[in-house]
């Protein structure tokens, strides 16, 4: 019984390391789907966040060009940019010139670059202030028709001549303190406008059903893959334990020491003569497990006379050794070898 437990020890090895392999896999698995999925939300997100705030520009626009004054038309089609805008800018009225710093960061934001079209956003927004409810209405009805649904919010900052700045936000309710604005835009002349947007996308809104089919599709090919890796133990031919020990598992309970000669069926042990231990190797590891004729003589008959009896013996002995394994016979392949046949038990 001494094969047996070697044999057994080795087996028991092999399952623990496949299991150690397989939780690896499992875990790395895991870890590479979060990341997927964060960079697949975080995708998803950006392009959410363009499409928002492209929404409101429009909006924006439309507002301000919502009543057509003089000069309007011909500065609109004839836009300029500067390549660089003045620190501080100078407007002229009935009371004197003043002159206003120009914050280069919101001056970036400006939903134009056309320092005429600012200068005429100014003029329009003296006279038709705007309204944070009317314009976050206005752009919802944008929204909708993309089909964007979420928790939306609007910051309106307002600053007079005198710089003193006027809040409003709406909805009332929301509480944007503590919140990060997911676009800031100004307008104006000297950018008194400020419009800062807030959203918020559901999970379900985020990662939308393609990320639900790209999830499941994920998490089926690793299931395939973990089963492949966990079963491919039946699917092979032979397996040898260790590789310094040539050692054939044959089925659950059927394995051959080809050193020992020795084929141990449950608890019982046959011990092999040398040319049929042999024999039984080489049908092991072969394809298929198919051994011509030729091949035979070759490998115990170097001489070229007639070896057909000696040919027959020999698989009658190999035959003699399986009779009491149901799942294993030797049969005549296509009338030019032989084929070790099994039947593995699932």
């Amino acid at each position: 019984m001494k094969l047996t437990t070697r044999l057994s020890d080795a087996i028991t090895f092999r399952n623990k390391q496949k299991v150690f392999l397989l939780l690896i896999i499992l875990l790395l698995e895991i870890i590479l789907f979060f990341i997927l999925g964060q960079l697949y939300c975080e995708a998803r997100k950006k392009m959410f966040s363009e499409r928002v705030e492209s929404a409101f520009k429009e909006v924006l626009l439309q507002q301000l060009q919502e009543d057509y004054f003089e000069g309007y038309f011909y500065t609109s089609e004839r836009k300029q940019r500067l390549k660089e805008y003045p620190d501080t800018v100078y407007i002229t009225d009935g009371n004197g010139k003043h002159g206003y710093y120009l914050d280069k960061e919101k001056s970036r934001k400006n939903i134009t670059f056309d320092p005429r079209l600012r200068f005429l956003h100014s003029t329009y927004l003296s006279k038709h202030p705007l309204v944070v409810g009317a314009l976050y209405e206005k752009w919802q009805q944008h929204l909708k028709r993309q089909s964007l649904s979420g928790t939306f919010a609007l910051q309106l900052l307002v600053s007079d001549k005198d710089e003193n700045i006027t809040e409003s936000v709406y909805p009332d309710s929301f509480l944007h303190e503590n919140c990060i604005p997911e676009f800031d835009i100004t307008a104006g002349y000297r950018c008194e406008v400020e419009v800062k947007g807030f959203f918020y996308f559901s999970f379900f809104t985020l990662v939308g059903v393609r990320g639900f089919v790209y999830g499941f599709i994920y998490w089926l090919c690793a299931v395939i893959i973990n089963i492949v890796i966990f079963f491919r133990k039946r699917w092979q031919k032979n397996i040898v334990v260790p590789t310094s020990v040539h050692i054939y598992q044959m089925d659950q309970d059927i394995m051959f020491d080809a050193n020992l000669r020795k084929l141990v069926f449950g608890k019982e042990e046959i011990q092999m003569p040398p040319q049929t231990a042999i024999l039984l190797k080489h049908f092991l590891d072969t394809p298929d497990y198919i051994l011509k004729d030729e091949e035979i003589k070759r490998i115990f008959w170097s001489d070229k006379s007639n070896n057909d009896p000696r040919l027959h013996n020999a698989i009658s002995r190999l035959r003699r050794v399986f009779e009491n394994v149901p799942s294993i016979e030797v049969q005549r392949y296509e009338n030019t070898g032989y084929q070790l046949q099994i039947r593995r038990h699932k």
